[in-house]
């Protein structure tokens, strides 16, 4: 089944317009919207209703491609696969949905803008990856153990 896709890009967003249409594309499959073994739209019919150039929406299909969620074939389309990669994005996105839908909602009652609630989130998420992705190192000394409370206290004061 060939979906008519409405998507939308905004190019005031704070990422570029492929990853919007990726990420659009990955999150109705990985919601259930778009279907394993359903084909997405041509890649010129999306462009055009999109505004978008072509090669962008060659792009972003490659893209996924390369992520293994979508097959193409020349003359025959892009078709989502029914596979390890998809059903682990829709297990993910699923649990993303309930919050999405959460977040949105307390938003609302707090009179927040989505979209300055998600910039801030990014912005709030780079600077705590350093952190979250530090590479842990392992320090082993032998010693007499009279002398480890010496090392114990050198060891927390550099960490």
């Amino acid at each position: 089944m060939t979906h008519k896709l409405l998507l939308r890009v905004d190019p005031h967003a704070p990422m570029n317009v492929s990853t919007q249409v990726k990420e659009q594309l990955k999150w109705l499959i990985g919601i259930g919207q778009i279907e394993p073994f359903d084909m997405l739209p041509p890649a010129g019919a999306l462009a055009d209703n999109l505004g978008l150039n072509r090669n962008t929406v060659n792009l972003v299909y490659n893209q996924l491609k390369d992520e293994g969620i979508v097959s193409m074939h020349k003359g025959k389309g892009t078709q989502v696969l029914n596979n390890p990669q998809v059903e682990e994005l829709r297990n993910r996105r699923k649990l993303m949905h309930e919050l999405a839908e959460r977040t949105t909602e307390e938003l609302g009652s707090l009179h927040i803008p989505a979209s300055e609630f998600f910039a801030a989130s990014l912005a709030y998420t780079l600077l705590q990856e350093p952190v979250l992705n530090a590479e842990r190192r392992i320090l082993f000394i032998e010693c007499k153990g009279h002398d480890f409370p010496f090392y114990q206290k050198a060891i927390e004061e550099i960490t």
